[in-house]
């Protein structure tokens, strides 16, 4: 189900204005080792759409009620090392990637979730799965994991930047 919410946000979200996807400068490099350096040109070919730009654990919610369970999004505002910016628009492999990141284990403690190892691949297939499914066009599954693989080298670098800088502050 996240995965077709996540394709029906991408095919219906209208942006009243947006700027074109890049990756923070600083985190750049990060994304021309895993996606090639040639990535930003590239991008311009694969499928485009308006992103959330933090498509992680802690932005999807499960809303229960008497009648039953609705899936929630929220926080649609940029992460600063896979988008600087939000409204953005841009490969849709940026949202995929996230997601799959976070499926790896790529999340803040406070929203980690114990899954066993063996079922990651599984939750992995079935999330662009239900993507396929609502878009209902081909995409290449090796690109996502490529972007997932950038994502996450940004957000370590991220990481321990912030973590040094805070270290630092204290000392």
């Amino acid at each position: 189900e996240i995965g077709c919410t996540l394709a029906e946000i991408h095919g219906s979200l209208q942006l009243p204005r947006w700027s074109q996807w890049a990756p923070p400068a600083e985190y750049e490099p990060c994304f021309a080792r895993m996606l090639g350096s040639d990535f930003q040109q590239r991008a311009g070919n694969l499928p485009q759409a308006a992103l959330h730009a933090d498509f992680g654990f802690s932005n999807v919610c499960l809303n229960s009620n008497g009648a039953g369970h609705k899936l929630v999004i929220v926080d649609p505002l940029a992460n600063n090392f896979s988008c600087p910016t939000h409204l953005v628009h841009g490969p849709i492999y940026v949202d995929l990637g996230h997601f799959l990141a976070c499926l790896q284990g790529l999340v803040p403690a406070r929203t980690a979730i114990r899954v066993h190892p063996g079922r990651v691949s599984l939750m992995q297939e079935r999330f662009l799965a239900g993507y396929r499914s609502a878009r209902q066009f081909a995409f290449e599954d090796d690109a996502a994991f490529a972007y997932a693989r950038a994502i996450a080298a940004a957000y370590l670098q991220y990481r321990i930047k912030f973590n040094f800088a805070a270290h630092i502050a204290t000392r």
